[in-house]
């Protein structure tokens, strides 16, 4: 059972940024900033790569992991917020 709240989660989510950001495209073209490609996108995919990489190495979060994944979240949350005022 969590297998399938853990895939319906991911789904979703992909589902539903892809569908939406599809959509915008399509209506109003959008223009990636240079510091997308140097900041935001690699801060994207390290935390992608840490979830996938505690989801299935085990069945379960430990409190460890889960303490690393809300660290590594409010990293990128601050680093989002200092990088958008410059």
């Amino acid at each position: 059972m969590p297998n399938f709240a853990i895939g319906n989660v991911l789904g979703s989510n992909i589902a539903n940024i892809g569908l939406v950001l599809g959509i915008i495209t399509i209506i109003y073209p959008i223009s990636l900033k240079q510091r997308f490609y140097k900041t935001d996108f690699p801060l994207l995919m390290m935390s992608t790569v840490l979830f996938y990489y505690v989801i299935y190495t085990k069945s379960q979060i430990s409190r460890i992991e889960g303490l690393i994944l809300v660290i590594a979240n409010n990293i990128n949350i601050i680093l989002f917020i200092f990088l958008s005022k410059k």
